[in-house]
């Protein structure tokens, strides 16, 4: 016979307390500081596509402005040193020039875009940026979310155990070894434990608070033009050298989509991809939906 004892203490007993864990965590994620005064809308291209598609929306955009600065080349999969050497102070091309050079094989030989994407999106540079955008009550910081999701992963994996508890206590009869009063329970909290997930949470439109919202829709709104591909005619880069210095606002805005040459957008793609697969994850903590 089911021993109702113990095997239904456990789930409730430990069940409850990672659900109560769980609730005090996504409440402290809600309630984390924003600042309540924030600034101007952004105009900074990196800054507009860190608020609209996360750290990758970031490389896309870095990677796109530096091709048509004449920084770098961006051909198929690889990527060699353009014709320019004008840096600048900005910190995010600092950080794909160092990756460059990390990476090169030879003077004259290319390396991987996907390498340098997967790099500059997991890049302090990056992290600095999103912690600037925390500081200005534009996104909600990263680390209250992080939590969240760690309580919720622990309150599945108590409620996954508690459940089966329930099962090897159950001598079977009478129906399925699940059928018993602590297997039963374990998934009640773990059902619940579903409506307190952090599903989109840490994704880059979940990151963003109603002063980032804001922010993005103004921005949306305004360069709504930029979204077709007849903005940005930047030609590949080849040996005619055809650099074009555009300012990437409709990468950052609204993706890939936006440029009109093929092999620069595919270039661009297949760079994002390849970070993708490579496991990079999203560096400074978008957790997904970066495309574009």
């Amino acid at each position: 016979m089911y021993d109702s004892g113990l095997t239904v203490l456990v789930p409730v007993l430990a069940g409850g307390a990672s659900l109560a864990t769980l609730v005090r965590t996504r409440s402290a994620g809600r309630r984390a500081p924003v600042a309540p005064a924030p600034g101007p809308d952004p105009v900074d291209p990196a800054r507009i596509a860190l608020l609209a598609g996360g750290p990758t929306r970031v490389a896309d955009t870095v990677l796109f402005g530096m091709h048509t600065a004449g920084l770098l080349v961006l051909s198929g999969r690889k990527a060699r040193a353009g014709e320019s050497r004008a840096y600048g102070s900005d910190p995010l091309r600092r950080s794909v020039r160092d990756a460059f050079a990390a990476e090169r094989k030879s003077a004259e030989g290319g390396v991987p875009s996907s390498r340098l994407h997967e790099r500059l999106a997991a890049s302090a540079a990056v992290k600095a940026l999103d912690a600037a955008l925390v500081e200005e009550g534009l996104l909600r910081p990263l680390a209250p979310l992080r939590t969240w999701r760690s309580a919720w992963m622990l309150h599945t994996a108590v409620c996954v155990g508690s459940a089966f508890v329930g099962m090897s206590a159950s001598d079977g009869e009478g129906g399925a070894a699940w059928w018993n009063p602590a297997s039963l329970l374990a998934v009640a909290l773990l059902v619940t434990g579903l409506f307190l997930a952090p599903f989109g949470r840490l994704t880059p439109a979940g990151r963003l608070t109603p002063a980032g919202v804001a922010a993005l829709g103004r921005l949306r709104e305004t360069h709504r033009h930029l979204a077709g591909s007849g903005w940005a005619e930047a030609p590949a880069c080849g040996d005619d050298h055809g650099h074009v210095d555009r300012e990437g606002i409709g990468v950052a805005l609204f993706g890939t989509g936006g440029i009109r040459d093929k092999g620069l957008r595919r270039a661009i793609r297949k760079a994002r991809a390849g970070a993708s697969s490579g496991g990079s994850g999203c560096g400074g903590g978008c957790g997904g939906g970066c495309g574009g």
